[in-house]
């Protein structure tokens, strides 16, 4: 987990050239463009989200309590 963490700390996800600034091409007759970009968007969005949540636990996060 931690080369991912890294990994993704290198990914730039602000500015210009940044990584979703990158737009998915068209692929299939029943997509559109503002579809795929709305998926992209929300993947990206996701995927970010739970990566600077794995980088704030630290290399070893603490299990869930079950109580």
């Amino acid at each position: 987990m931690e080369v991912a963490v890294k990994a993704f700390q290198g990914v730039p996800l602000v500015g210009n050239g940044c990584f979703n600034d990158w737009y998915p091409p068209v692929v299939f007759e029943h997509e559109d463009h503002e579809y795929v970009a709305t998926v992209f968007g929300a993947l990206v969005s996701n995927w970010s989200l739970m990566m600077a949540l794995c980088a704030a636990k630290g290399p070893n996060p603490a299990p869930l309590s079950s109580t």
